[in-house]
């Protein structure tokens, strides 16, 4: 599952995943940016901003007062913009919990450049589905 997130204001985007698999979250950051070809003439395009240096967390909740359930460091790759978290399937099991169907969580992306400047730069819910295979 991916998205790309295309300003440097919060995005907002809903992750679903199902208990009995392995999955990954990547997103990528983008920015409009002015581009001017070599005969002058200027255009808009969305390029990856340059995450050299950069850390990110994600934390998820049940409620946004509440404990952080799950705290994952995502693997950023600098020039490309993209960072990746991967969930195992024993720890959606375990945030699953004795749920049948479906649980629903909060979460919150939270990027930090090389001076230790803070930006949350995502949020949304982390939707669980029980997996069919697994029940």
């Amino acid at each position: 599952m991916s998205c790309t997130l295309t300003n440097t204001n919060i995005g907002n985007y809903d992750i679903k995943f199902y208990v009995g698999d392995d999955e990954d979250f990547t997103f990528i950051w983008k920015v409009p940016t002015e581009i001017t070809d070599s005969e002058g003439e200027v255009t808009i395009e969305l390029l990856p901003v340059n995450l050299t240096g950069w850390s990110s967390d994600m934390h998820v909740k049940e409620t946004i007062d509440g404990v952080t359930e799950l705290t994952k460091v995502g693997v950023v790759v600098g020039v490309e913009g993209k960072t990746t978290y991967s969930f195992t399937s024993v720890e959606l099991r375990t945030l699953f919990g004795t749920a049948y169907l479906n649980k629903e969580y909060i979460y919150d992306v939270q990027m930090t450049d090389p001076s230790t400047k803070k930006d949350t730069i995502l949020v949304g819910k982390l939707l669980l589905r029980n997996d069919i295979t697994q029940i």
